[in-house]
Parts: C-alpha cells; structure tokens; sequence
C-alpha cells in the first residue's frame, strides 16, 4: 500500500462550517449516531479534548470524517464555543488515504464493533475495487485476504435488530455464521431469547447449536422448537431462566444421554458410598465400566485399606 505523505492539518475552525448532517463516512447503524450521555458529560466536564477529522467540501464547509458524535455532544453542552480546533484532511488524498486515516482516528483510545467495521468496509468498497480494500484490513488486527473481507461485510445481510445486538456486545460475533445460515425468522427468534436471557457468548452457542439440532432433525423452524420450552413462572429470575433453557435443551438433544445419568445417579445412590468414595463412569456411558475412587487423608491410611481390600479379593478368588 503507497502512503502519500499529506498529513493532517490542525485548523481552528468555525463550528458553524462544519455540517453534522453529513453522514458519508459515518460508520454508525441510525439508532446509535448520537452521543450517549456518558459522552456528553464527559466533554461538558473536560471539553473536546480530540479533535474530529473532517473534510474540506468543494461548495465550502466542512465534512466530517471521523469524531460526530463528540462534535454533537459539545453542541448539546449548553452554549457551545464558537470554533474548535480539528484535523483537516488535503483534498488532494486519494479515498484510500482518506479511509486509512478515518480508521486509525477511530481507533484511537476506542474500538469498533464488527458491524461498524463491516460498515467501514462497505463504504471503502464504493470507492475501490477489493484487491485494494483489503489492504486496510491489518489496521483492523485482520489478515489482508478476501475471504477475511467477505466474512466480515456478511453481518450486513442480518436484520437490523441483530446488527445492534452485535454492536452493543449482546451477540457474540462467533454465532455470526451460524446465523446466517437460518432463516430472518429462525436468527430473530434465537437473537431475541439471547438478548433477553442476556447470554454469555459460549451460552450462546450451545443454545443456537442445540435449537438449529433439534429444530433439524424435527423437520421444524427453530422458533417451532423455542416456543416448546416450559418457561418456569415469573418467580423465575434471568439466570434460572438462562439455566432452565439450557437444561431443558439439553434434555431434549440427548435424550439417551440424560437416561444415562439418570440411572447411574440411580445407582449410587443404592450403593450408599460414604463421602470420600466417589463413583465414576465413562465418557457418555459407552459401556458400563465403573470406577470406585478412594479417598484418604494420609497414606497410611490407604496402605491399610488397600491390605483389607487385597486380602478379601484373594478370598474371593480362592472362592
């Protein structure tokens, strides 16, 4: 990738030339491009202590590149100051440079989410062709190639609840595929119980993995399958309703499995162990090999038992 060496300029500028309504190189989904309320504070408190990144418009004015919401949060802040100081990109940049440039001001002391990256990269794409897009990808941690670029602009293809669902970190990007190969109405029937149970990343996979199984192998969506679950009453808080959910889809995915631990629970409970005997079987129940596990608080202790033992095992062999 050719740099050309055209940094940004620090202007002081008059706040009216810069226009807020501009969203060409906005990188926010609609219902997450104003400030928050922690940002306003902060800057009511400390003032704009980074300047945004803007462009100079050919009809005059200014375009902002990166920094909206700090612009509109300082315009919120009670009588606003009459200039700022900001970055001014050359005119002259190619879209490159420009996008280059936008992504590490971005980035700075911040991140972006995966549907704002992907964001990123479908506006790059209107000004590129992919071979060269590509090419901002390590800017993003990310290996230059198009397969990386393709994955990351799928996200795009989901629902709009979903995309702020990842965006606010209530979806872990890593069911992102498998989302994507349900259907709208499968992906927002799970999106919505994740959302709502406020699941945890790998409990989210178990619960898509386990509801696309069931709903496979019955022949029905996977809402049909979500909507069979006994929700316990409203004495229920979120975690137990989380761990009934699970449990519940569990039971029903391995049906032969939970028999298993059924009758084995069975089993020691008939053979009434004392507390530091623990029984143990095999992985998934394939056979039923069993294991008695001793133990004892000092070695002694166990040289004596296991005396006991070996002399009723030759008893019982001699017999």
């Amino acid at each position: 990738m050719t740099i050309m060496h055209a940094w940004p300029q620090l202007r002081h500028i008059a706040l009216a030339t810069i226009d807020p309504d501009d969203l060409h190189y906005n990188l926010n989904l609609p219902d997450f491009r104003d400030p928050d309320r922690e940002l306003c504070l902060d800057i009511a408190r400390f003032g704009l202590l980074q300047p945004p990144l803007l462009q100079e418009k050919e009809a005059g004015g200014y375009r902002i590149v990166s920094g909206r919401k700090r612009i509109l949060a300082l315009l919120q802040t009670g009588p606003a100051p009459k200039n700022l100081y900001g970055f001014v990109l050359s005119p002259a940049l190619e879209p490159l440079q420009i996008f280059a440039t936008l992504l590490r001001h971005a980035l700075i002391g911040s991140s972006l989410s995966l549907v704002e990256q992907a964001i990123f990269f479908h506006k790059l794409l209107d000004q590129m062709a992919p071979e060269e897009a590509v090419t901002l990808l390590p800017l993003l941690g990310l290996k230059p190639r198009p397969h990386v670029l393709d994955e990351l602009l799928q996200c795009l293809a989901l629902e709009e609840p979903i995309q702020a669902a990842l965006h606010s970190n209530l979806v872990n990007p890593r069911i992102v595929r498998q989302l994507l190969q349900l259907s709208p109405e499968e992906r927002m029937a799970l999106v919505s119980l994740i959302t709502e149970l406020r699941l945890g990343g790998s409990k989210q996979q178990r619960v898509v993995t386990l509801a696309v199984d069931l709903a496979r192998r019955n022949g029905v969506p996977v809402g049909d399958i979500l909507s069979r679950w006994p929700r316990p009453g409203e004495e229920a808080n979120i975690p137990q309703l989380a761990s009934s959910l699970l449990d519940w889809l569990h039971n029903q995915a391995h049906p032969r499995l939970v028999e298993a631990q059924r009758e084995f629970k069975s089993f020691c409970q008939r053979l009434d162990l004392p507390p530091h005997v623990e029984v143990q079987h095999t992985t998934s129940f394939e056979d039923e090999t069993t294991w008695l596990r001793f133990a004892f608080t000092t070695r002694q202790g166990a040289e004596t038992f296991w005396k006991k033992i070996g002399k009723i095992m030759a008893e019982d062999q001699a017999g």
